[in-house]
């Protein structure tokens, strides 16, 4: 005679997650499912609600997305900003093709009607890469639709960055090693959040080393916004009592600007200051001298924004690495004597 079947533990249902959340069956399903319809904040709060109950979430399959918004703000079109966005793109595009999704791109700004262009455009999944303020952002959730950040960070939202922090700590380290004391650091809109992180790194940095930054040596770019500001940083920088004798740009446009104004200016690189950027944009290898950086793989970065697109359903926050890459822009090169 067969054992007796024992009874199941009772596992919550789709039906318990609507009567805890306050909200309909309907509701849920859209939720669970990643399908438009619902404000990020309301499918976050079903999502948690979910969680909470011991719902398995593992067992559900994302909607079945059609076409996906590829959004930079308007600021980044420019030919400056192509080296790095442009591969993103690249690498969204490469998955999209693979799942046969069409992807659009779109660049707004604060002015636009958002709800319409996503509504026009018909889309079932939005990329929102680089910056963009806290009220377009918000701007973008209301539509609804199912959401990822690339280069730029929200708790409760899909987000692809690199290691800031990291790139910018071991590009500080390899300074210091060189034995370095005076190191400055060219600045940009302090509230993007890539470069909140690339500061931080720097800072500790120093901070591990035992050093205390003196705030003279940050200087942001002028006009903040322009890779041409960091010429004026750079003769800012200059003027000191005690100009650094190496310094970390936030990124490789504005190295590659620092070092045009030292040139300007008679002052030798690396031999009098050794500069840095971050990035390795195509240029900073081709550039006299070229340019010690840190990798960004920016197209796993339009890749992986993809994929959380399409399959995850919790938010989630991935972190992509960062190689060092030392050229000659911080690195002596010793000649030799001649017999």
């Amino acid at each position: 005679m067969s054992a007796p079947l024992r009874p199941k533990a009772d596992r919550p249902s789709i039906r318990d997650v609507a009567t805890a959340a306050g909200v309909s069956i309907a509701t849920v399903s859209r939720a669970l499912k990643n399908q438009p319809g619902l404000t990020e904040v309301t499918r976050q709060q079903i999502l948690d609600v979910a969680q909470s109950l011991g719902y398995n979430l593992t067992s559900l399959k994302p909607n079945r997305i059609k076409r996906m918004g590829f959004f930079i703000h308007r600021e980044h079109t420019t030919l400056q900003s192509n080296p790095f966005y442009f591969p993103v793109l690249h690498g969204a595009e490469s998955i999209c093709n693979r799942e046969e999704v069409i992807l659009t791109y779109s660049s707004v700004d604060e002015s636009d009607a958002i709800g319409k262009i996503v509504d026009l455009h018909g889309l079932d999944a939005l990329m929102l890469v680089g910056y963009f303020t806290p009220e377009v952002v918000q701007r973008f959730l209301m539509t609804g639709r199912p959401m990822v950040l690339v280069d730029h960070h929200h708790q409760n939202i899909h987000s692809v960055n690199t290691d800031n922090f990291m790139g910018a700590y071991l590009v500080t380290q390899h300074l210091i090693a060189m034995g370095k004391n005076h190191i400055a650091f060219i600045d940009g809109q302090d509230s993007h959040y890539s470069i909140q992180q690339r500061f931080a790194g720097f800072l500790h940095a120093l901070q591990d080393a035992g050093r205390e930054f003196d705030e003279r040596y940050r200087v942001a770019r002028d006009p903040v916004d322009a890779p041409e500001g960091a010429y004026l940083a750079m003769e800012t920088l200059l003027e000191l009592p005690q100009p650094p004798d190496a310094v970390f740009a936030f990124n490789d446009m504005s190295a590659l600007v620092a070092i045009k104004a030292c040139q300007d200016h008679g002052i030798k690189v690396p031999e009098q200051v050794a500069v840095v950027g971050f990035d390795n944009i195509p240029q900073a290898s081709h550039s006299h001298p070229s340019l010690t950086t840190v990798h960004v793989d920016k197209e796993v970065l339009g890749r992986e924004g993809a994929r959380l697109l399409m399959g995850a359903l919790e938010p989630r926050q991935v972190v992509i690495p960062v190689q060092l890459m030392i050229r000659q822009s911080s690195r002596l090169i010793h000649k030799r004597r001649r017999r």
